[in-house]
């Protein structure tokens, strides 16, 4: 569990394990690598622009930097990752649960993009798409071939931003079109609880987020209250991670005052915390 745990934290960008190597002792080593650095880091930037003159294809220089950052990246371990400012709608969501959406479960079937689940009360729900509606178009954006993350990421945006989204339905002769207002989605981490057999509860737990720790607490409470429980199964298949203190304080609800459950030491001892 607490490898999960420690996975699950270091998703965010750039807080890697391998931030937490040992440092260098002594002013001159430092100076050394500052000037490695600055030699390595000159380097790069001539041979983009090298590249940019005189490859002889057209060179996507974002394209092209981002493939260096995530290689480079991927040789310190599977963790550390980069997220640009294009991608800060994934990660809040990620660490919130919120997104601006349509309020609906998507996923990939025979080469496009299918409605699965419309939330009840959310925007694709009211505006009438159904379970099994293939996505054709969002906007302008013809989306009959594009793989479900991409189309996901159309559906997304700024709430209250209109958009437009057409489908193909069984029994239906004609594409139909729906004129949709995306809005504040919030995505509940525990998706289901109960009780199973004599007096063991059961909780099924999507992700580690701001909120998890007070869903939990919340279906904890209810099973113990309401259903008398006195074992409890924390289901965490599937579980993409998230943020550490979110895993901590869920821990907290089952283990002993003071006890040690996960603590960091790196560079920068200002950063050390158990």
């Amino acid at each position: 569990m607490i490898r999960k745990l420690s996975t699950s934290f270091l998703i965010i960008a750039l807080y890697s394990t391998g931030m937490y190597a040992q440092a260098q002792t002594g002013n001159v080593g430092n100076e050394q690598n500052r000037f490695e650095v600055s030699k390595q880091l000159d380097i790069f930037n001539a041979l983009v622009k090298e590249v940019e003159m005189f490859y002889v294809d057209s060179i996507d220089i974002q394209k092209a930097v981002r493939r260096g950052i995530d290689a480079m990246l991927k040789g310190f371990d599977p963790y550390t990752e980069y997220i640009p400012e294009s991608e800060m709608d994934q990660f809040k969501f990620i660490t919130t649960g919120e997104y601006g959406g349509i309020g609906a479960y998507i996923r990939s079937r025979d080469g496009g993009t299918i409605v699965t689940e419309p939330f009840e009360k959310m925007p694709a729900a009211e505006a009438g798409l159904k379970a099994g509606d293939r996505i054709i178009a969002i906007d302008t954006v013809n989306t009959s071939n594009l793989p479900s993350d991409r189309v996901s990421e159309l559906l997304k945006g700024i709430p209250n931003t209109k958009m437009s989204v057409k489908v193909n339905r069984a029994g239906e002769k004609k594409p139909l079109k729906f004129d949709i207002v995306r809005k504040q989605v919030v995505v509940d981490q525990v998706t289901h609880y109960g009780v199973y057999g004599d007096k063991t509860g059961y909780i099924y737990l999507n992700g580690f987020n701001e909120k998890s720790a007070q869903e939990v607490k919340a279906a904890f409470d209810d099973l113990k209250r309401n259903h008398g429980v006195t074992s409890l199964i924390l289901d965490l298949r599937d579980n993409g991670g998230g943020l550490l203190e979110s895993a901590v304080q869920i821990v907290n609800f089952f283990v002993d005052k003071d006890k040690e459950v996960v603590s960091m030491k790196g560079k920068i001892s200002q950063w050390d915390k158990t």
